[in-house]
């Protein structure tokens, strides 16, 4: 699949690692905001779910500010991406 970069797409149906159960879609970038979702299967036993995590950023200065929400109901995540100093 095809990495496609623009001003307002980011990614559209990239996998992740070559895995073809982990599908990065709907990617955004509007100014300083970033959002995409990641869909991906579940296997637990002889059972296959597939599921959605919610990813929205926003760059702050040299951070960017991440918050992760599942389709499970669970509450959201936040954190910070940072680049760390051996990465200069």
């Amino acid at each position: 699949m095809q990495t496609v970069v623009t001003a307002e797409r980011l990614w559209d149906g990239t996998t992740l690692h070559h895995h073809p159960l982990v599908i990065i879609e709907d990617g955004k970038i509007d100014g300083e905001s970033i959002s995409f979702i990641v869909r991906f299967q579940a296997i637990a036993g002889d059972t296959t779910r597939e599921h959605k995590n919610y990813y929205w950023g926003k760059l702050n200065g040299k951070e960017i500010l991440v918050r992760i929400q599942d389709d499970r109901g669970s509450p959201p995540v936040d954190f910070v991406l940072r680049k760390s100093a051996a990465a200069n």
